[in-house]
């Protein structure tokens, strides 16, 4: 009885949050649409080219048009921000060497 109670709060948790999965989405949209800008940036022969591809990619594929709904999805888009965050910080840093300093 006890844990029925528990799984219905959190079920009541991810109708409270889903605004708050929806901009978590969001989020990862804009931080990818940066990484895109900065991709398309890059030189031809860059070596960040085939490793930023791949990670746009998956954000793609990970950013499908059905919202987060679950705890696990939820962390799973949460990982894809620092993972985009991370290929943004490498970009900035290849594109601008001085801010790394």
């Amino acid at each position: 009885m006890q844990v029925e109670g528990r799984a219905r709060s959190h079920v009541g948790l991810l109708d409270e949050e889903s605004g708050g999965a929806a901009q978590l989405t969001g989020h990862a949209r804009c931080v990818a649409a940066d990484v895109r800008h900065r991709f398309e940036a890059l030189p031809a022969d860059s070596e960040l080219r085939p490793l930023t591809k791949a990670m746009l990619r998956e954000s793609v594929d990970r950013l499908s048009p059905s919202p987060a709904t679950t705890i696990a999805q939820i962390q799973n888009q949460a990982r894809l921000i620092t993972a985009l965050y991370r290929a943004l910080d490498r970009l900035d840093t290849t594109q601008n060497p001085a801010s790394a300093l």
